[in-house]
C-alpha cells in the first residue's frame, strides 16, 4: 500500500491537531495552511506544528489552501457535517481530490475504513480535518487513536491484518465516500 508521506492540517483543537500528532508520532512528514496569527479555538497553535499562516483570521482561505494542496481530503466527524467541514468537502469535489468522510457515530471500524479507502486512492499528501473539540467533545482522542493505527499500518504496508482488497469506488451507495 502506497500511505501518505505528508499530512496536511490546519492544526485546530479536535480532529485537525490529532491528524498532526499521530502524524509526528508515526514519523510523517506535517504541513498545511492556518488561520491568521496560529489563531485556534483553545488558543494559539503551538510553533511545534510547521504551519503557514493565512493572512486573513478566517478558516475559509486555509481549507481550500489544504484541499488544493492536498492529493485527498479525509473528513472526520460526530454526526451530520458542520459548516467547515461541508466546505472542505464541497472543495475536495470542485478540485475533483478523492473525499472520504467517516462519521464516527455510524462506522464501526473506521481505521478498516479508512485503510481501504488509503490503498484505493494512494495520496501521497492527504489533507485531513474534521470536528473540532468544541462541537465533539473527546473527538481529538478518539481521532488520534484511529489516525495513529491508520498511519502505523501504512508505514508497516498490507501486513497490518486488514484486508485491502477493495473494489474501484462505486458513488451510488455513499457518494461523499468516493467524492
Amino acid at each position: 500500500m502506497n500511505a501518505p508521506t505528508k499530512i496536511l492540517s490546519s492544526g485546530q483543537a479536535g480532529v485537525g491537531r490529532a491528524a498532526l500528532d499521530a502524524a509526528l508520532q508515526v514519523g510523517l512528514l506535517v504541513a498545511g495552511w492556518c488561520p491568521k496569527d496560529r489563531w485556534a479555538e483553545d488558543g494559539p497553535i503551538a510553533s511545534r506544528y510547521p504551519l503557514l499562516e493565512t493572512r486573513a483570521p478566517g478558516t475559509h482561505i486555509q481549507t481550500q489552501r489544504n484541499v488544493e494542496g492536498s492529493s485527498a481530503t479525509l473528513v472526520i466527524t460526530r454526526g451530520p457535517l458542520l459548516a467547515s467541514e461541508r466546505l472542505a468537502a464541497d472543495l475536495a469535489r470542485s478540485v475533483r481530490r478523492p473525499l472520504l468522510v467517516v462519521d464516527l457515530d455510524r462506522e464501526d471500524a473506521p481505521s478498516h475504513a479508512i485503510l481501504g479507502w488509503i490503498a484505493t486512492n494512494q495520496p501521497r499528501v492527504l489533507h485531513v480535518v474534521g470536528a473540532r473539540e468544541s462541537s465533539a467533545p473527546g473527538i481529538y482522542e478518539e481521532t488520534l487513536e484511529i489516525l495513529t493505527e491508520v498511519f502505523e499500518a501504512g508505514a508497516r504496508g498490507p501486513s497490518f491484518g486488514v484486508s485491502l482488497d477493495h473494489r474501484p469506488c462505486d458513488p451510488r451507495p455513499n457518494p461523499a465516500v468516493c467524492g
